[in-house]
């Protein structure tokens, strides 16, 4: 028999290429139905952890860059800018709106890892995409928020807090739920870092027509020997007792985020928040310093000195002490980077990215939150939206036994999941009947309720995030197919999967600078093509 030639085309070669093409295009298709999908973020719901259609700000005075919400840019031929680190109170200047529109960026591009039963289920803080449940099949199909109440449970937003507890069960039986370390680090908003000083100060000054106040850590009365005003290195020479002081009254801390700076949202005074700082010491042996913060009608006190770390919670009326924490504690070096935590009623203390001592305390009941917090309680009960937490009366840092060099000294605040009305604005008339009075979860007197299989989604930025707080009733369709009705709820069969990373993050135009403009004018007209790879991480 012979044998066909050596260079001639086997005829199977084409049927061989096009099965090949099928069984990839076949075992693609499945892996993005029932493993892994990207989504585009298209709203700044959960903004700033994850950012929808945005312009970058940077402010000329610091340098200071932040993502803005491009939707509430009204049409004001000049926009203000404001610096979050040189102050709130007024914008440092105002730009042309067509500057900004140089600047739009897209959203977030991020990859879901579908859930898939049992090896891969919901968590309580997974940010997940989900099908919209009172717009499952519309243009707004697909949301994404951070799962925040779990199925079979109790759960009430307060103070910005969430509070769970087992199914029927009353508001005084609820409990705070904390967020794991790796989840807490990745919701820190900053509110103040030392790194963003400001240039040309005096000329700014000019511009404001007034006097800049300096920063918002001032040193405390009667404590001399500070450089703390322009320079990123703050410096107190001498090595007998100091202290700085956050300046409360110039620069309240509250929920305010930078997202929202174009948005007239309402504000919430803060209590969890994180101070943190590289610090520089003369000599170790000898050096002690310990923070104080005053809020909820307590003191919280971290403490470093030699061979001893702790932290003490203490009531403010009497000082009795209500918790405390101590471990020994060398420091090996003139050179250590602190974080001292106070969030979901826990106190912890970081030296060099690793937990030296810590304490979680238990304030009691919800109702026992509201008057601790100063809240107007009568008020909270008929009307959450209005009623405010006298948030942190005091925070003061204090030093001795050794020279002393500050760097990078930040101060973040936690998430604060804002209390909420039903309004028609955030309901779909079409859905049914509309639901009036308190919005889910939000109500002291009564607690929500989630069901088997039932998920409450909240955005990471509570002041412009539709989540199930205000949802309302869900499509009919979830009755005819699934038979659920549950409103301001997300029912297991329209999860898609956990956020898993943004694989490519929100675009800017090819050529643009800094500054949002192109070197080469033909470079223009084209769309937001580059991604800011820097910006590629896992999501937590």
């Amino acid at each position: 028999m012979s044998e066909p030639a050596p260079d001639a085309p086997r005829r199977t070669d084409v049927i061989d290429t096009l099965q090949s093409l099928v069984v990839a295009f076949v075992v693609a298709m499945a892996f993005r139905g029932f493993v892994l999908e990207g989504f585009m973020i298209p709203t700044g719901s959960m903004g700033p952890t994850l950012l929808g259609a945005h312009v970058l700000v940077r402010s000329p005075v610091t340098g200071y860059e932040y993502a803005a919400d491009s939707m509430a840019i009204d049409a004001r031929p000049r926009v203000p800018i404001i610096d979050p680190m040189v102050t709130r109170r007024f914008p440092v200047e105002a730009v042309p709106r067509e500057q900004l529109a140089a600047r739009l960026a897209a959203g977030d591009r991020v990859l879901v890892l579908k859930y898939l039963w049992p090896m891969l289920a919901p968590q309580r803080w997974d940010v997940v995409v989900f099908k919209n449940p009172p717009d499952p099949v519309g243009e707004t199909q697909n949301y994404i928020k951070r799962l925040v109440g779990m199925p079979n449970e109790t759960i009430l937003l307060l103070d910005g807090d969430v509070f769970v507890g087992p199914p029927g069960s009353s508001a005084e039986a609820l409990r705070i739920a904390r967020k794991p370390e790796m989840v807490q680090r990745a919701v820190w908003q900053p509110v103040y870092d030392s790194d963003w000083q400001p240039t040309e100060l005096a000329r700014w000054q000019e511009v404001w027509r007034q006097q800049w106040s300096g920063p918002p850590w001032k040193p405390a009365p009667g404590m001399s020997g500070w450089t703390l005003r322009d320079d990123r290195v703050w410096r107190h020479e001498g090595s007998g007792p100091t202290a700085i002081e956050w300046d409360l009254a110039g620069h309240p801390i509250t929920d305010w985020n930078a997202y929202n700076c174009w948005r007239s949202a309402p504000e919430y005074a803060v209590s969890d928040i994180r101070v943190a700082a590289a610090v520089e010491v003369s000599d170790p042996t000898t050096f002690t310093t310990t923070l104080q913060l005053r809020t909820r009608s307590h003191r919280f006190e971290f403490t470093i000195k030699p061979g001893l770390a702790s932290v003490t919670l203490l009531r403010d009326e009497d000082d009795t002490q209500v918790a405390r924490t101590e471990t020994v504690f060398q420091m090996s070096s003139r050179h250590l980077r602190v974080e001292f935590w106070h969030v979901d009623e826990a106190m912890r203390l970081f030296v060099d990215g690793r937990e030296i001592v810590s304490v979680e305390y238990d304030l009691g009941p919800p109702s026992q939150r509201l008057m601790l917090a100063r809240f107007n309680v009568e008020r909270y009960r008929m009307d959450p939206v209005s009623a405010v937490p006298q948030g942190i009366s005091g925070l003061r840092w204090s030093f001795d036994g050794s020279v002393v060099a500050l760097r990078h000294v930040r101060l973040d605040r936690d998430l604060y999941y804002q209390p909420a009305n039903n309004s028609p604005h955030n309901q779909v008339p079409s859905n049914g009947p509309f639901i009036g009075g308190i919005g889910f979860a939000c109500s002291v007197d009564r607690p929500s309720e989630l069901r088997d299989d039932e998920f409450l989604m909240l955005g990471d930025n509570s002041a412009a995030s539709r989540d199930g707080r205000v949802w309302g009733r869900p499509h009919p369709l979830l009755a005819r197919e699934f038979g659920f009705d549950a409103p301001s709820v997300v029912p297991r069969a329209l999860l898609v999967g956990k956020a898993w990373s943004v694989y490519f993050p929100a675009t800017t135009r090819l050529g643009a600078g800094i500054d949002g403009a192109t070197a080469d004018d033909r470079l223009n007209g084209l769309p937001a093509l580059a991604p800011n790879f820097g910006r590629l991480r896992f999501i937590r």
